[in-house]
């Protein structure tokens, strides 16, 4: 039976964390981020406008650019941010399968990376929410690609 949903936490058990003690088990990979909507994705999308792109294009419901936009929107986001941010697909519970993720469990681990700061994580939220950004709380998501235990 497949997952098709997974609630986001607020923080990890080790046992998810990858390590290289454990060959042959590979721990699904969770993002550390806040959920996007396709709207915020395509707004983002109209402020980082490169030539070859006009906002009617952009605007248009056309599922087969999702992911472009999604790129379009991430560096735009990390500019923004400061640090590195990908908006992409997670197993959500919540009402968009999008996350702009600041980080994952196999970048964080096998790559040495520093988890974001508070000052990234609140500027990201400020981005995405607005006045409403003291209520948003990173957390960890499911990333959709790897989820499942390996």
């Amino acid at each position: 039976m497949a997952l098709k949903t997974a609630q986001p936490l607020e923080t990890l058990h080790e046992a998810f964390w990858p390590t290289s003690s454990l060959p042959g088990i590979i721990p699904p990979k969770f993002l550390y981020g806040f959920p996007i909507y396709m709207r915020q994705v395509k707004t983002f999308c109209v402020k980082h406008l490169t030539g070859s792109v006009t906002p009617e294009e952009i605007w248009k419901d056309d599922p087969g650019f999702d992911g472009y936009w999604c790129a379009m929107a991430s560096e735009y986001l990390t500019k923004e941010v400061g640090c590195p941010v990908v908006v992409t697909i997670a197993l959500s519970a919540l009402d968009t399968s999008y996350v702009a993720s600041m980080a994952d469990t196999y970048s964080l681990k096998d790559k040495g990376r520093k988890r974001p700061t508070e000052e990234h994580c609140d500027k990201l939220a400020q981005l995405l929410y607005g006045d409403k950004s003291g209520e948003a709380k990173v957390k960890w998501h499911l990333d959709m690609q790897f989820c499942e235990w390996r």
